[in-house]
């Protein structure tokens, strides 16, 4: 009987030591969580104070632009200078070009008619 009885205590004290450890273990483990939580909270902030008139410049651009346009109100300086008008010089060369095919397919047109009732 006093085997069982030594063995018993000794399970006992055993069980006792692992659940002290556990137990610091655990609350070790909690600060470390604590810790690590706060300072990527710490982290995350400061990103986003620097990040933020980045972000307040994009979105005012973003959105300012259509009210602008909306209310009109944007100064001659602001405004984009005006591009060269190229594409409004070849777009009236080529609807000269059209109204000239036109007229020479009118003429060959009454040519052929013409010749066709003098027959």
């Amino acid at each position: 009987m006093a085997k069982k009885r030594i063995v018993t205590e000794a399970v006992a004290a055993m069980r006792t030591v692992a659940g002290a450890a556990l137990d610091a273990a655990a609350e070790e483990a909690r600060r470390v969580l604590a810790e690590t939580v706060a300072k990527t909270a710490e982290r995350v902030e400061k990103r986003a104070n620097e990040t933020l008139p980045a972000v307040e410049k994009a979105v005012k651009a973003r959105l300012v632009k259509p009210v602008d346009r909306a209310l009109k109100t944007r100064t001659k300086a602001q405004r984009p200078a005006a591009k060269t008008t190229s594409r409004k010089k070849k777009t009236a060369k080529t609807a000269l070009k059209k109204k000239r095919r036109s007229t020479a397919k009118k003429k060959t047109v009454r040519r052929s008619a013409s010749r066709k009732t003098r027959r």
